[in-house]
């Protein structure tokens, strides 16, 4: 269990153009990468134009449970 904070930056369009693990979980960084990469956000207006904007994505992990 653990988690990973990726920094991102998202376009005009809603579309994550940038994303860097900042701390957390780092044995999984590419993977946490590409998923915030294909993440999808309402697009951000500011005055009603749509802006580029920053931010975090927490991935939260949790270890599964096997039964016998």
């Amino acid at each position: 269990a653990g988690f990973a904070i990726v920094s991102v930056e998202i376009d005009e369009r809603g579309d994550v153009i940038k994303a860097k693990t900042t701390c957390g979980f780092l044995e999984f960084i590419q993977e946490v990468e590409a998923a915030a990469m294909q993440s999808k956000f309402s697009p951000t207006l500011k005055n009603g134009v749509p802006v580029k904007v920053t931010g975090d994505i927490i991935y939260n992990f949790t270890a599964e449970r096997t039964r016998f």
